[in-house]
């Protein structure tokens, strides 16, 4: 309150200190995960928004927070997610005015690209963002806490926490991006000063190459040598080739990167006889290739080496499948039972229907099944990277028949 004395230029300032209510807490931002369409060489604005900023004097609502996006090199936004709103303030006691003080958590203010939400988490509600109502004098003052957020992958980033009567509000931690700062407390006590609501924290942008799983290995050459000529107590030396090690994610401090599979090594018969020569050589099947911006090639993809058949291509959601040496000689399953020489499952897929080997539903690509068979690609799942499965060893089957000598 102001006065001036009269007759005079003197003025004194009197602060009327009385009981109030505190304020709400700042609402949290939206949550927008999708997928957008690049051409390569073109250059993408990101505009991160700025958490609300409390009240810098008592009695003030709160500010909004900010529109976070990604635009084109021309300004066009191609997807953005809305701020949350900023707590308020207000003098009235009654329950309705106290009631409408929180902060409104942003749901559903995104727009632009269809959300393609392909991690599967589902993010907190409405109700979780909002931020928390003020409280009255009598109600103990205390101010609103702000509103929760997620992580990408659905941890929960918490807002600031609700303060005592004469305290001032929080703001979130520096990583809790999205989240609400609280309300700033009441007065309970006349003579106190109230608490200036916290700031909002600022929002962020989460980005993940797609379409990165690595394709399936190919399968080992299958060869049929009809006739090698042996004599009695001739030695034959059997080779039978390792098969094709899947490779370790790499780091490069930018990233992480999967890598070609390993292909793997020769199966060979060598008649001593002969100086050791090779009688027969089947080669190893390619490793699968890693993604990129697109979806890794399976092993062997381009047909160059023959008798051997190719991996499948990775897709955008999950590994491909290694290749299968049944389909080249049946008489595998013939001699060995069902399912030897089967390709292992690329990552991400499961279900009692595959006909790969080994489904399960984690990024892993899964080893193939014995005889040659590729394995599968690993995939890219709750944004970690994972390794493709290892190809199985080859096989030799020998057939002996004898020649009467004439």
């Amino acid at each position: 309150l102001w006065y001036k004395r009269d007759g005079s230029n003197t003025t004194l300032s009197c602060t009327y200190r009385k009981q109030s209510n505190s304020g709400g807490g700042g609402g949290a931002g939206d949550i927008w995960v999708t997928e957008i369409t690049v051409t390569p060489g073109e250059k993408l604005n990101f505009t991160i928004g700025n958490g609300g900023a409390g009240a810098s004097v008592y009695g003030a609502n709160g500010s909004n927070g900010g529109e976070t996006s990604i635009s084109r090199a021309n300004g066009a936004k191609i997807v953005w997610t809305g701020g949350g709103k900023g707590g308020k303030y207000t003098s009235n006691t009654d329950t309705n005015s106290i009631n409408n003080t929180y902060g409104v958590g942003a749901w559903g203010t995104s727009g632009g690209t269809s959300s393609l939400n392909w991690i599967g988490v589902t993010y907190l509600p409405q109700s979780e963002r909002n931020g928390g109502i003020a409280r009255t004098a009598t109600g103990g003052a205390g101010g609103g806490k702000g509103g929760n957020s997620n992580t990408m992958n659905g941890t929960i980033l918490n807002g600031g926490s609700a303060p005592g009567p004469h305290t001032n509000g929080s703001s979130p931690c520096n990583t809790c991006y999205g989240a609400g700062g609280s309300g700033g407390g009441g007065v309970t006590q006349e003579g106190r000063l109230p608490g200036l609501g916290g700031n909002g924290a600022n929002g962020y942008i989460y980005l993940e190459w797609g379409k990165t799983n690595g394709g399936g290995g190919a399968s080992g050459q299958i060869i049929t040598e009809n006739i090698i000529f042996v004599m009695p107590r001739d030695v034959i030396q059997i080779t039978v080739g390792k098969g094709g090690q899947a490779k370790p994610i790499t780091n490069s401090g930018e990233g992480k990167y999967g890598q070609k599979g390993n292909s793997g090594a020769d199966s060979y018969i060598t008649l001593q006889a002969e100086n050791n020569k090779i009688m027969a050589r089947a080669k190893g099947g390619e490793g699968g290739y890693p993604g990129d911006t697109n979806p890794g090639k399976g092993g062997n993809y381009n047909n160059t080496l023959k008798y051997s058949q190719k991996g499948e291509d990775a897709t955008s959601t999950r590994g491909g499948i290694g290749a299968s040496t049944e389909t080249l000689l049946p008489l595998l399953e013939e001699l060995t039972g069902k399912g030897i020489g089967v390709g292992g499952c690329g990552g991400n897929m499961s279900g009692s229907t595959l006909t790969c080997a080994n489904p399960a539903s984690n990024g892993i690509g899964k080893q193939g099944n014995l005889a040659g068979a590729g394995g599968g690609g690993g995939a890219v799942t709750n944004n970690t990277a994972n390794p493709g499965g290892n190809g199985a060893d080859g096989m030799v089957i020998i057939e002996f028949k004898t020649i009467p000598r004439g």
